[in-house]
């Protein structure tokens, strides 16, 4: 589990570009919530009414550094989060930490993502990966192949969100194949490349790119990003 002490040295700036307000959140009660959005827990567990609470809650401070202060954050009929209108967002879970992203146009989606590295184990590959990142991975160290495979599963993830946003198109796994590009002891960039025609390349061309961050041991969090000015 992620220790107190590494939530609050996280660093996420890394990202995403400047306009991107992200918060953090560990805990959060169901007190806290607005009651519209109190309202949407019905028999929620006592789990995933932790990460309901401690998701709004973190959309709360974003929205509030956006100067939108008092906003209910409810649902569509999909599940995913009615953003104000104007903003887009995206929200992560993960043992115990929330991490919440948002941003106004010219950004027209974002997606972040957070996963526990050592939790990408290598059963979980045929699953995951195309056979060409599969073999990638196999070629790098027993360190770098952990990082990597946590990442590029982390990034199909974010990707995901992000595109959903503006497709509401379901994905699978071999859909899209993810490539580092870039990479040093704290962040990596990598490359999205759709594996058969997306709905999303109506919009945008058909190669995406976005970013990943390892702001604690055994955590690494993804962003992506599509702007209108792209």
């Amino acid at each position: 589990m992620l220790s107190d002490q590494a939530d609050k040295q996280l660093d996420l700036g890394i990202l995403f570009p400047p306009q991107v307000e992200v918060a953090v959140r560990r805990g959060a009660a169901a007190g806290e919530l607005y009651p519209e959005e109190a309202a949407l827990c019905g028999r929620f567990a006592p789990k995933r009414l932790r990460e309901f609470a401690m998701g709004r809650l973190a959309a709360r401070q974003v929205l509030a550094r956006m100067g939108i202060e008092h906003f209910p954050l409810l649902k569509r009929p999909d599940e995913t989060a009615l953003w104000p209108e104007g903003i887009t967002g995206s929200i992560t879970h993960t043992d115990g930490i929330c991490l919440v992203a948002a941003a106004r146009a010219p950004i027209a989606a974002l997606g972040i993502d957070a996963e526990i590295v050592s939790h990408v184990t290598a059963e979980l590959w045929q699953q995951i990966f195309t056979q060409r990142e599969a073999a990638l991975l196999h070629r790098l160290s027993a360190r770098q192949r952990q990082r990597h495979a946590a990442a590029i599963f982390s990034a199909k993830e974010a990707f995901y969100k992000c595109q959903y946003v503006l497709t509401g198109e379901w994905l699978e796994f071999e859909d899209i194949e993810v490539a580092v590009t870039e990479e040093n002891e704290a962040f990596l960039r990598f490359a999205v490349r759709p594996q058969r025609t997306l709905t999303l390349q109506q919009h945008f061309a058909p190669l995406w790119h976005g970013r990943a961050a390892f702001p604690a041991e055994d955590l690494v969090v993804t962003g992506v990003v599509l702007s209108r000015t792209l």
